[in-house]
């Protein structure tokens, strides 16, 4: 009796310090999960928190041909870097969405002019989604590469693009 009490205490004690990536949902499999896409960004240095927001498409496994809009505040952390954190709602090609959180870091180079860019690495948490991804979990890695095409005022206007990867549940 006190093997076996020892014994779950000690499982008990795992899962708790050691909880999985990505956390399956009541009948969930763990999926890879990849995909890379492009699109348009807006940033404005003009407000506080300084915010943005991106729109595009993608390829994304388990999603395929998707789209994608965020919006996200970033904080300078230096002279040529910064923090960002955000939310993103992806929709898959049959209409099913998929809810994301997201922070990271990031460097750029040059002015706050045409020209600029910047990489972004951050981490996505996905927060739940419709249809088949209902109550979805997971985690994926992503890098973002961004250039400004464009500045009026305190408005910028770039392109992105990306890679990501991770795993879902759902």
């Amino acid at each position: 009796m006190r093997r076996t009490l020892l014994i779950l205490m000690s499982l008990l004690a795992l899962t708790v310090v050691a909880p999985g990536a990505a956390v399956a949902k009541r009948g969930g499999t763990d999926r890879p999960w990849k995909g890379k896409g492009s699109g348009t960004t807006t940033v404005n240095v003009g407000t506080t928190p300084l915010s943005g927001s991106t729109e595009g498409t993608a390829r994304i496994s388990h999603l395929g041909k998707t789209s994608y809009s965020s919006s996200f505040t970033f904080t300078l952390t230096g002279p040529d870097t910064f923090t960002i954190a955000g939310t993103q709602t992806l929709v898959a090609a049959n209409g099913d969405e998929l809810f994301l959180s997201f922070t990271g870091t990031g460097t750029f180079a040059g002015a706050f002019a045409a020209g600029q860019t910047s990489e972004v690495t951050a981490v996505y948490t996905v927060t739940g989604g419709t249809g088949r991804f209902d109550d979805a979990s997971g985690t994926l890695t992503g890098t973002v590469f961004t250039e400004l095409v464009s500045v009026v005022g305190p408005i910028g206007t770039g392109t992105h693009r990306f890679t990501v990867r991770g795993k879902i549940s759902y």
